[in-house]
């Protein structure tokens, strides 16, 4: 019975996590994946990729990154390896396969401008994944596994790991590092959604932004509310969410426009829909049941509506600055994770409510 009790994180899920994480390392060291040139530079690409050597200049982050971002590539995939080979056999192998993508992304990188393919990178992502080959081959799976899940910052009860709504909201939160058309806005399309009319956006600008800034508030603000344990007025865990984001939003701002321009994004019309948001929230969690039908279809159409005022805003003169200002440079990676998350992130809360909405049990509406 123990055994089944703690065998609750199913093997199924670390192809998944491993899938996951080398379709990352493809996006973020492909990102923006335009202006491709000919392919007939491939070969003697190749070949003066071998034979450049080592750049002349780079930075610790450069090592430390290349390093890093391949190691849990090269732990996944020793673990999973191990079910089939033997333990040496594995490591060999997963150290090729990670090398081998590492080689593959290099050489796809001559035909992308702006993107210079280094002997350097690949040999530093060799070592990140031998380094994560041996941490796997030294260290039991199932041990770990059960630290993890025993973590209370990852599970409420020490059997169930972690939430979708925790990491729907911790995604949410990493979002707003990234400068966005709005404030906390999230799934903004360049150009907006095909199908809407911007120049009703031009007109009605302020008061689509007061919306989507309120309609945030109740989406996160129901979210919490859905969370195993929590109990009475959502407004203190909410408001706390936002003073984080507000916190992150404005450190960024600051580091790239300046202190005096840190707040410039925190606009009446955002102001006034946190108010609007925070008021309707402290209605809403007092009339609707956690877990509720009700609940998650307040979230479906909460949803819905935030993504349609998100797209309607033309984007606004602070944030044309911000962006001329926003040059990650060694952060690609990174400015291309969180910019898909910020695109990708309610319609992956969107699927997620609407399953739970479906799944609800009709007696369970208030």
């Amino acid at each position: 019975m123990v055994l089944q009790a703690r065998s609750a994180l199913p093997r199924l899920s670390l192809p998944a996590w491993l899938l996951a994480l080398a379709g990352f390392i493809l996006f973020a060291s492909l990102y923006p994946f335009r202006g491709w040139k000919d392919l007939s530079l491939l070969v003697p690409g190749i070949l003066d990729f071998f034979s450049a050597g080592l750049p002349r200049y780079w930075t610790g982050f450069d090592v430390i990154a290349n390093v890093v971002i391949y190691l849990p590539l090269g732990l996944l995939l020793q673990w999973l390896l191990r079910v089939a080979l033997p333990r040496g056999r594995a490591a060999v192998f997963s150290l090729l396969c990670c090398s081998g993508l590492s080689l593959l992304i290099e050489w796809l990188q001559i035909l992308l401008p702006g993107r210079v393919p280094s002997m350097l990178d690949w040999m530093l992502n060799t070592l990140g994944a031998l380094l994560g080959v041996l941490i796997g081959a030294l260290t039991d799976r199932e041990r770990l596994e059960d630290w993890l899940r025993d973590l209370p910052l990852l599970s409420p009860t020490p059997a169930e790991g972690l939430r979708p709504l925790n990491v729907l909201l911790l995604l949410w939160l990493l979002a707003q590092l990234t400068p966005r058309s709005l404030a906390f806005s999230v799934g903004d399309m360049p150009g907006g959604l095909p199908w809407l009319d911007a120049s009703m956006g031009l007109v009605y600008a302020p008061l689509l932004e007061a919306l989507g800034t309120a309609l945030s508030v109740l989406v996160i603000g129901l979210m919490i509310q859905a969370l195993p344990g929590v109990q009475g007025n959502v407004i203190a865990p909410a408001l706390s969410v936002f003073v984080l984001a507000i916190l992150a939003k404005s450190a960024v701002a600051a580091v790239l426009l300046g202190p005096s321009l840190a707040l410039g994004w925190f606009s009446a019309a955002t102001q006034g829909g946190l108010l609007i948001g925070l008021s309707a929230l402290s209605v809403l969690s007092m009339i609707t049941r956690s877990g509720s039908r009700r609940q998650w279809a307040l979230l479906v159409v909460g949803l819905l509506l935030m993504l349609l005022a998100f797209n309607l805003v033309p984007e606004s003169e602070y944030h044309r600055t911000f962006m001329q200002a926003w040059n990650p440079r060694h952060l690609r990676a990174v400015e291309a994770f969180l910019a898909v998350l910020g695109l990708l992130w309610p319609w992956l809360a969107l699927v997620y409510c609407t399953h739970r909405l479906l799944a609800a049990r009709p007696s369970r509406w208030r």
